[in-house]
């Protein structure tokens, strides 16, 4: 249902309680900024709703080309924690990065 259809049901509808004219403005920008509805258009689309995948980028920060220790800035996105694994995927059972902005691994080449 279009969202203006609802405001105008409010104001016609003498089932429904009296609000100041702007609850409903109000409550729909409260429930979109939490995330509880989500506007499609004209459209309220009310959740629960899926959970976005997680991903991880990174910054180089530092390369040592002797030691072949490499400093990378780790950002998650849709999540807080980091899971690495060496030479295969990570798991929530893979070792836990704990410091995002210095984390430090061996690498054959700084390249």
């Amino acid at each position: 249902m279009r969202f203006s259809e609802i405001k105008e049901r409010a104001a016609t509808e003498t089932m429904w309680q009296w609000h100041h004219p702007k609850a409903l403005d109000s409550l729909k920008d409260y429930c979109i900024s939490k995330d509880l509805w989500r506007l499609q258009g004209d459209y309220i689309e009310k959740g629960p709703f899926p959970k976005e995948p997680t991903s991880v980028s990174f910054k180089k920060l530092n390369c040592n080309e002797e030691t072949g220790q490499v400093t990378l800035r780790l950002i998650p996105k849709c999540g807080d924690k980091v899971h690495y694994g060496i030479g295969e995927p990570a798991t929530k059972n893979s070792p836990k990065v704990d410091d995002l902005n210095n984390f430090r691994f061996f690498a054959i080449s700084c390249g």
